[in-house]
């Protein structure tokens, strides 16, 4: 087991410098309903330590979902967050269009580092981000690579439709055309949910 993480580690390691957190672009079309997939059900908790079930925030809503395993994750992660709540704000008059974070912790000392560090989380995290901020202090590898998720230090985000399945992937930093597309398929989604 041990051999397997350290292996993984250092893989996962020279990916991220031989792509710099990019191994592809995001796809310039929405996956079609009928050939998407749906996003897991995750059990995590929020920032006040309660249990929540990730599907129940996702259905009926347009969501852009990210996860960030590790540090070098999060420049990734908030490059597609930062344009998106530029144009759609959390909780604002747009409802049916949210932004979840997802944190993951797989490593137990990291888990417990998160566990201390939730309050500084908690108090540097803006206000209108707390609500859908979902920590996961558990092994989830088996439902992140089913998600394309191979590697640890890279940002991934997801634009999920009202029906929970995943209409679009990215991962490492955005792209001025990857922002682009994103909010575009946003757009699209929430209305062809209104229609």
């Amino acid at each position: 087991r041990v051999e397997e993480a350290t292996k993984s580690y250092f893989a996962d390691v020279h990916e991220m410098r031989k792509h710099g957190g990019k191994m592809y672009f995001a796809n310039t079309q929405l996956i079609k309903p009928e050939k998407a997939g749906y996003m897991p059900n995750f059990i995590a908790q929020d920032l006040r330590r309660n249990k929540i079930n990730t599907t129940e925030k996702l259905v009926g809503k347009i969501t852009l979902m990210t996860f960030v395993y590790a540090k070098f994750g999060e420049p990734h992660v908030e490059s597609f967050i930062k344009p998106f709540l530029e144009k759609y704000g959390q909780g604002g008059e747009k409802k049916d269009i949210q932004l979840i974070e997802v944190n993951v912790q797989e490593n137990m000392l990291k888990q417990l580092l998160l566990k201390a560090f939730v309050p500084m989380i908690r108090k540097n995290l803006a206000a209108e981000r707390k609500e859908n901020y979902c920590l996961i202090m558990k092994d989830i590898s088996k439902t992140r690579k089913s998600l394309d998720m191979t590697n640890q230090y890279i940002g991934y985000a997801f634009l999920v439709d009202q029906d929970c399945k995943v209409r679009w992937a990215a991962h490492g930093e955005a792209t001025a055309e990857e922002i682009g597309n994103m909010l575009a398929m946003t757009d699209y989604l929430a209305e062809k949910k209104d229609q």
